[in-house]
C-alpha cells in the first residue's frame, strides 16, 4: 500500500481574492498532490494564488 502523504493546509491569506486559481482535475493522484503544490508554490512565488483539486472519488485516498 502507498505511504501516507503529509500535507500542510495553510490559512487563507487576508489580502483578498487570489490573482490566480489553478484547477487540477485528478483521479488516483495521491502521491502527486504534495509535489504539485510545492512546484506551483515555487513557480508562482510572489503571486496570490490558490489550487483547487477536483477529485472524481479516487479509491487511492487522493481526496
Amino acid at each position: 500500500m502507498d505511504q501516507p502523504v503529509a500535507l500542510t493546509i495553510l490559512p487563507a491569506r487576508k489580502t483578498g481574492a487570489p490573482l490566480l486559481s489553478v484547477v487540477v482535475p485528478c483521479y488516483n493522484e495521491r502521491p502527486n498532490v504534495a509535489p504539485l503544490i510545492a512546484k506551483l508554490d515555487a513557480a508562482l512565488a510572489g503571486i496570490e494564488w490558490e489550487v483547487i483539486y477536483v477529485d472524481d472519488d479516487s479509491p487511492d485516498g487522493t481526496a
